[in-house]
């Protein structure tokens, strides 16, 4: 049996929601560092602490950057799946979560991996170290909200899709029970109409049942030569 398109869909929307996933899961280990320096009155030590983080995260081997990008690249190839062919309904949800992933992941290629690697070289430029941390924080709050939005563009488009089947669920249940209706009365009606034709046959029959024979006609002898001799 052949794979049609319409089945690559639920893939694709597995893929979108496993890409976003991993992606906020990645910011999610940064923020016991983020939260101090960006939300809370944040000591040298606090500031200290995040800046050897960000100093260890921008060391990672080579296969485990990759590693960590084919992850986040599995959202872009489930947003390409559901761009292919998109309906008319639908085109605009995912047209949105394609420009959210792209702009949070342009976010994560100029504001993390270039503070990262700011925290390893020390130059922040026209700034402090602790506001080039602060920065970073602030960028991954942003990218949070963005891949949320891409979330809520998808369940947004998984419940409309999911309403519309039920929806039409409810519409051929009741064609469907119509037309039994319909059905059960039109045969109904004919077998009426045959009961009615059996009974009007069977009174005809009656009738000519009780209907009286007619009087056989008499029979005139006939005379025999004989007597016709005997008379002459």
């Amino acid at each position: 049996m052949a794979l049609k398109y319409k089945d690559l869909l639920p893939i694709g929307s597995a893929l979108i929601i496993a890409g976003t996933f991993f992606f906020l899961g990645l910011l999610a280990g940064n923020l016991p560092y983020d939260f101090k320096t960006l939300y809370t009155q944040a000591s040298d030590a606090d500031f200290d602490n995040s800046l050897k983080h960000y100093q260890t995260w921008a060391q990672i081997p080579t296969v485990a950057l990759h590693l960590l990008h084919s992850f986040i690249g599995l959202g872009f190839i489930g947003i390409l799946i559901k761009l292919y062919k998109p309906s008319e309904d639908a085109k605009y949800f995912e047209y949105g979560s394609l420009l959210f992933y792209v702009i949070a992941f342009c976010i994560y290629l100029t504001n993390l991996r270039t503070g990262a690697e700011s925290a390893v070289i020390g130059e922040w430029g026209e700034v402090d170290y602790k506001t080039g941390i602060n920065v970073i924080a602030a960028s991954e709050a942003m990218i949070a909200f963005l891949l949320l939005g891409v979330l809520l563009l998808q369940g947004g488009l998984y419940y409309g899709e999911w309403e519309f089947q039920q929806r039409l669920e409810a519409f051929n249940k009741e064609i469907a029970e119509e037309e039994a209706t319909k059905s059960a009365t039109e045969s109904v009606s004919i077998t009426s109409d045959e009961s009615d034709e059996a009974t009007e046959t069977s009174e005809k029959q009656t009738k000519k049942t009780r209907q009286p024979k007619s009087e056989a006609p008499q029979r005139t002898p006939r005379k025999t030569r004989s007597s016709a001799n005997k008379k002459k």
